[in-house]
């Protein structure tokens, strides 16, 4: 159920080793966490529209998904010339953009003041990924800082066990990678602030509660005691389901699946 779109530049790889350094710093400058738009694609736009925070509905979701928008500060340069040592005069005499910046990881790691977040948040992580940021130009890298497994030691703290808790955490990123011209760069450092909840991202629009066997409330549209239909029409879907917007009760049920789970998941 995720439909978010990263431009060709900006593609992750997923994968989580032990934080790494990098030599020297370069003109990068983390400028926002995107919004995506109604077609979910991200545009990479230096003006945004930018999220100030983000939501982890951890009923629905135990992954994390960030979008950071990269400036390359660094205007065009002379052109690098490359010694191929190819034994023609032509290839010998390459010559490429310096400034370019090619991506190579993520630094992450988290701040919380709660002590058993602190343990399951305890190690810094180094995202491997791949994306380009040209010269005077933006990239938008589609980022999964919190993984499944992290997500799920998450949960097994208990601190989401009851419905509604919120839990604030900080999560900071800084960018590795190294440009054309043979320099390692880190971009500055961009820390956001994202809330880890139980539930708070369940919607009950109107028509869409009804009595269940045992007298409490159901978004099961099988239990409209009318069977008028209503809570059959359509509902909209989100870019990446349990993070950062709403989600329709009848899209919870068909993503649990198993009627009895989604009971206990997306009912009030």
């Amino acid at each position: 159920m995720n439909k978010f779109k990263v431009p060709a530049l900006g593609i992750v790889l997923a994968m989580l080793v032990l934080t790494g350094c990098v030599e020297e710093e370069a003109s990068v400058l983390v400028v926002g966490n995107e919004r995506p738009g109604n077609t979910c694609e991200l545009t990479a736009n230096q003006a945004g529209p930018f999220l100030s925070r983000g939501v982890m509905d951890i009923s629905l979701t135990k992954r994390y998904v960030m979008a950071p928008v990269l400036l390359n500060q660094l205007g065009n340069s002379k052109d690098v010339r490359l010694a191929t040592q190819s034994g023609d005069p032509m290839l010998d005499d390459t010559q490429i953009e310096g400034n370019t910046i090619i991506l190579d990881g993520a630094n992450v790691s988290f701040t919380t003041n709660v002590p058993a977040l602190e343990l399951a948040l305890q190690s810094d992580l180094f995202i491997p990924v791949g994306g380009t940021v040209f010269p005077s130009s933006t990239a938008a890298i589609g980022l999964e800082v919190i993984s499944e497994a992290l997500g799920r030691q998450i949960e097994n703290t208990t601190l989401f066990d009851q419905r509604g808790t919120l839990v604030t955490i900080l999560v900071n990123v800084t960018f590795t990678g190294r440009s054309t011209a043979g320099r390692d760069i880190e971009s500055t450092e961009f820390s956001f602030p994202l809330d880890i909840c139980s539930g708070c991202l369940l919607n009950y629009p109107p028509g869409t509660l009804f009595p269940d066997d045992d007298g409490s409330q159901t978004c099961d549209v099988t239990k409209d005691p009318n069977n008028t239909g209503t809570a059959n029409s359509s509902f909209e879907s989100v870019c990446i389901y349990g993070q950062d917007e709403a989600v329709d009760c009848r899209l919870c049920r068909s993503a649990v699946g198993d009627p009895t789970d989604a009971d206990d998941v997306c009912d009030p």
